[in-house]
């Protein structure tokens, strides 16, 4: 399977300003908006977890 589409879909979440989602939480006009942007910034934060823990330096 190609997972280039998703991937690099991946690669965008996880470099999403964290600013710019808390604004778009704050400024959603309904609850499914702002589901969305939570999750978003929610998947951003794994992501970097996910870098941070697989670094040699990090200890388990």
């Amino acid at each position: 399977m190609n997972f280039e589409k998703t991937n690099k879909i991946e690669k965008e979440i996880a470099n999403l300003p964290v600013k710019e989602l808390e604004e778009r939480i704050e400024n959603s006009n309904n609850d499914i908006d702002k589901r969305f942007w939570l999750t978003l910034k929610n998947r951003r934060l794994q992501y970097r977890q996910r870098k941070i823990i697989n670094q040699k330096e990090f200890i388990r």
